[in-house]
């Protein structure tokens, strides 16, 4: 991988206008660059990548009864943008600086951002993340050179309109009975949310109906606020699952008869809040890795089996979080400072914007004064990427 932002004469910085984007909505940036001496080179490029990664392990026992461990790894590059930004004429770059803006849509189905977490569970643990990048770099050809590039992390966030937000309501019946087969009446319970769509740390509304029809108690009513995670890869399919209890709640039981209903309903809220102090990730719907949230409602009745009553919440990040807020993970590279040369005078040249459009083209050759677009590559999720150039080496 070439040196990250400068070799010594040449130093080059990508720009995005926000850290944080919405699936559907066009990033706009800058690449700027700085030559201090004449450079050979075939240009300038941009690529752009999303990709999951999972890491697992499993620790088992062999016939020897001597532990060994069980490693399965994927990655699935799901979204991939190549484009040149700048073309040397003849080869060589001369000294300046240079600006090239540059615009690129993200389709409305990718899946938001999952920054890199680890964790262990018993025998198991994992390692897995969903990310953007976007990546610049001045291509030097020969065998012995380096590509000078510079990147920058993007958090995107699955595409959802709030004011679609759909309610649910859902009902269970439970029949109770004495010995196994001797009908003694039954349980009835209802758990209901005005909105299914929230952001980190808003309270989710929870209203709990339940009428006990039995001469059976029902020793308690227990809420829980779950994120769940499910990973996998291609060849083995899903492997690993974790349910994270964010918040609980236990409620207290019915007697024979009683109801708690309507008004006398139990009126909860939920914060969707992590238990370490982390901000909360938003759902991940990817090919091999998985960030859902469901609310629980489980009601233990005497004579009868454990009623349980699921709800999916989803859970998005709206408008663009202040860099502060932002993972260690997902902040960019700093920009390099530029290469000095005191006898080299720089001359800022501002170029054409560059517009990637989501459909293949055919381009002329780019050039100082000409940038023209390419095409558009985006990967199959089935897929695995390549590699090219020696910025991805």
């Amino acid at each position: 991988m070439g040196n990250a932002g400068s070799n010594g004469n040449v130093s080059l910085g990508v720009e995005t206008e926000k850290m944080a984007y919405m699936a559907g909505e066009t990033v706009k940036g800058t690449v700027s660059v700085w030559i201090a001496v004449e450079t050979q080179t075939t240009g300038v490029f941009l690529r752009v990548k999303g990709l999951e990664k999972v890491s697992f392990t499993e620790r088992r026992s062999g016939r020897d009864m001597e532990d060994r461990d069980r490693t399965l790894q994927d990655e699935v590059i799901f979204f991939d943008v190549k484009m040149p930004l700048l073309t040397a004429q003849a080869g060589v770059l001369g000294p300046g600086q240079y600006q090239i803006p540059f615009s690129f849509a993200l389709p409305d189905s990718l899946p938001g951002t999952l920054p890199e977490e680890e964790g262990v569970s018993g025998s198991e643990s994992y390692r897995c993340s969903v990310e953007y990048e976007v990546l610049a770099y001045v291509d030097i050809p020969g065998l012995l050179s380096s590509n000078v590039q510079h990147r920058r992390l993007l958090t995107v966030t699955a595409a959802m309109n709030p004011w679609s937000v759909q309610s649910g309501t859902v009902e269970k019946t439970n029949k109770v009975c004495l010995l196994c087969c001797i009908p003694r009446g039954e349980v009835w319970m209802r758990a209901s949310m005005p909105q299914s769509h929230y952001r980190p740390g808003e309270t989710a509304s929870l209203v709990v109906d339940i009428h006990n029809r039995s001469p059976a108690a029902v020793r308690h009513v227990t809420v829980r606020l779950l994120r769940r995670l499910r990973l996998g890869t291609r060849s083995s399919g899903w492997v690993y699952y974790n349910s994270d209890v964010l918040t609980s709640l236990k409620l207290a039981g019915l007697r024979p008869g009683q109801q708690r209903m309507d008004q006398a309903a139990e009126k909860l809220g939920l914060v969707l809040a992590s238990t370490d102090g982390k901000p909360l990730t938003a759902e991940v719907l990817g090919s091999i890795v998985e960030c859902t949230y469901v609310v629980e409602v489980t009601a233990k009745v005497n004579w009868a089996p454990l009623m349980a009553i699921e709800i999916p919440i989803h859970v998005y990040h709206g408008a663009s979080p202040p860099p502060s807020s932002l993972p260690e993970t997902h902040r960019h590279e700093p920009l390099p400072p530029p290469p000095t040369a005191t006898a080299v005078p720089f001359h800022p040249t501002l170029l054409d914007a560059v517009d990637i459009p989501l459909a293949s083209v055919t381009s002329a050759a780019a050039s100082a004064s000409t940038v023209q677009p390419i095409s558009v590559l985006p990967s199959a999720p089935s897929l695995r990427g390549g590699r090219e150039g020696k910025s991805l080496e």
